[in-house]
């Protein structure tokens, strides 16, 4: 005779545990030193409202120092230090999954458990498409203003794409020198795989392996290398003349602050008796709470429809505001045509 065990139930308590547990400590972004778990930002999670302000000072500006002197009467003139404000934004997530009771009968198999084993997969995908799209969004509103966090090298319309549209270390080089003296922020890039296949063409990825002896990770120009085909790709050009732009991105260091949580229920299992003409169905609901915060922004949201901007809107470059000169910004774009 079979029993029903645990083993073959999602526990919505042993559930929520699991997902909590280092959802944030072990994600990639935040393993490459891309993104830091703010603390300001997780106790702001759990209080009320939809924002939060993140006030921090800037840095020195500098001054040519005072010469010294031994007139008593001559005093020095003391400088300031100025402080701004950036304002994150909450975002509540949810998805659900549904299993028919009937069909986990005549079919012999488990979905539920199937789903309850790929959840944190799905949440971890759908924090870093919550990275790129933050970060298009900031290319974007730069886009729409000076341009000055953006190297555009594409090809125009009517004109066929030439090497010279393509990713190039020349390209690279130039985008990172947006930033000016402080280029050397730069230690991790996201690019689609049509462009990551023309650096592998120009031999120029290199594979280096971590120290705890996991596999070999790749790096372009000592920057670790993510592929993505999420990444944002723009389809223009007439007929005969039809190119594709594809953005990459550069990170430094903290580029995001970031910190889940907040006071809603994580897990929940709703049984539904009279679905399926009463044969019963199963729901799995999992929500999350994000904040993923560019420094140096605030998030206006001047064009969001529901509580939580969906990743379009986190694209929008309206629905943001630099308050950082561009040195102080640790992301960069690059445009091409592969």
């Amino acid at each position: 005779m079979a029993t029903t065990q645990l083993a073959n139930l999602v526990v919505p308590e042993i559930y929520t545990m699991y997902g909590s547990v280092g959802s944030l400590a072990n994600n990639v972004m935040v393993t490459s030193n891309i993104a830091y778990t703010s603390s300001e930002l997780t106790m702001a999670m759990a209080s009320g409202g939809d924002s939060i302000k993140v006030p921090y000072f800037t840095g020195l500006v500098y001054a040519e120092p005072n010469g010294a002197s031994d007139d008593p009467s001559i005093l020095s003139v003391a400088r300031n230090i100025s402080a701004k404000k950036d304002i994150a934004f909450k975002q509540p997530c949810h998805q659900s999954w549904s299993v028919m009771e009937l069909a986990v009968d005549w079919s012999g198999a488990d979905p539920a458990q199937d789903i309850f084993s790929k959840v944190e997969d799905y949440w971890a995908e759908d924090l870093q498409h919550r990275y790129v799209n933050t970060a298009q969004g900031l290319i974007n509103l730069s886009l729409a203003g000076d341009g000055d966090m953006v190297n555009d090298i594409s090809a125009g319309d009517g004109v066929a794409a030439a090497a010279t549209n393509l990713v190039s270390s020349n390209a690279v080089i130039t985008t990172a020198l947006t930033s000016g003296d402080k280029l050397g922020v730069y230690t991790a890039t996201a690019m689609h795989s049509t462009v990551y296949g023309n650096l592998l063409r120009q031999d120029e990825i290199d594979f280096i392996q971590p120290s705890d002896g996991s596999l070999a990770l790749p790096h372009y120009k000592q920057m670790r290398v993510f592929l993505d085909d999420t990444m944002y790709t723009e389809s223009y050009g007439d007929a005969g003349f039809e190119k594709i732009k594809y953005t990459t991105l550069l990170f430094g260091q903290n580029a995001f602050a970031i910190a889940s949580g907040g006071s809603l229920l994580s897990t929940e299992v709703e049984r539904i008796p009279s679905a399926g003409n009463g044969a019963g169905e199963e729901r799995l609901h999992s929500r999350r709470e994000w904040m993923v915060h560019p420094s140096g922004y605030t998030f206006i949201g001047a064009n969001i429809v529901g509580n939580c901007p969906t990743l379009d809107e986190l694209s929008t470059g309206s629905n943001w505001v630099r308050n950082l000169d561009r040195k102080y910004i640790k992301i960069a774009g690059l445009i091409t045509n592969g």
